[in-house]
């Protein structure tokens, strides 16, 4: 370390003014290197079904075995009836828990469906996610790196869908 006396005569000052400037980079550094391990979440735009849903897609931990990474992402298509629906797979963790978002445009006729959207939480188990919540409960089955093949049960109700990978 410089010795040198700073403008107020000093000795003293100028260490403390030097460890200041260590903390700060020291710190700095720290941060910079947590972000890298962690990731961070940039928010994004789910632009389908009729519906701008923001969401925000996590990095896969490495210990998060490739076929529950492969659910990752967004899906769009239509249940049997015609009804659009989208699907964002926003976090996946190591025992196959998932975060997910729904999205659903609207239908018209003597069952009218609003558009709208809701949160799930679910599990992977093979190559199946499934997630339920008052609405009802989603089976999510990877049939190829690209495609869902999709079930939604609503008390009598069945529906079924297919959806891509966009």
């Amino acid at each position: 370390m410089d010795r040198t006396v700073n403008s107020e005569g000093s000795e003293a000052h100028a260490r403390y003014k030097h460890r200041r400037g260590r903390d700060f980079w020291s710190t700095a550094l720290l941060a910079a290197g947590l972000l890298s391990i962690c990731g961070t979440a940039t928010a994004q735009t789910l632009t389908a079904c009729e519906q701008s849903v923001n969401y925000k897609p996590q990095p896969a931990d490495p210990q998060v075995p490739a076929p529950f990474q492969a659910f990752l992402g967004v899906w769009v298509g239509s249940w049997d009836f015609g009804l659009c629906g989208a699907f964002v797979v926003e976090s996946v963790t190591a025992d196959g828990t998932v975060r997910l978002l729904y999205a659903n445009g609207s239908l018209g006729g003597q069952y009218a469906i609003k558009a709208g959207n809701r949160r799930y939480t679910g599990k992977i188990n093979g190559k199946t996610l499934t997630a339920s919540n008052q609405s009802g409960s989603i089976e999510l089955t990877l049939t190829s790196p690209s495609q869902l093949a999709g079930k939604f049960t609503a008390q009598s109700n069945r529906s079924s869908g297919t959806f891509k990978r966009q």
